[in-house]
């Protein structure tokens, strides 16, 4: 399975790209065209993990986009930072969580949540 990139995808790379590219002053690594032929691939192996013909802007493009970005940037659409907060997705949702000296994460909401 080879999955094409519908004109919606093609564009939201073209721009993520050319964005990419513009904040050349604040990369940790260089953005090249090999850095494009990575978001393409990324983005259709997330295709073919959802078992579509296609990629799509949304989830897949911007998928690729984010591993890239945190990449790049040690930045993410979903919260990742370096200060030792992170989220989790728990079916469709976010949770943020933190890290106590105990070796457990706790989430927001209070609940426990034991390493494995």
């Amino acid at each position: 399975m080879k999955p094409g990139l519908t004109k919606e995808a093609h564009e939201c790379i073209a721009d993520r790209y050319a964005e990419m590219q513009s904040r050349q002053d604040e990369r940790t690594l260089p953005v090249t065209a090999r850095s494009l032929a990575t978001i393409i691939c990324l983005a259709s192996a997330h295709a073919k993990a959802r078992l579509s013909q296609v990629v799509e802007a949304d989830p897949d493009c911007m998928a690729a986009i984010d591993i890239l970005g945190f990449t790049l940037y040690h930045e993410n659409s979903h919260g990742i930072a370096s200060d030792g907060t992170s989220s989790k997705r728990q079916m469709g949702k976010s949770t943020n969580v933190t890290e106590e000296s105990e070796g457990k994460l706790v989430e927001e909401d209070g609940n426990d949540t034991k390493r494995a």
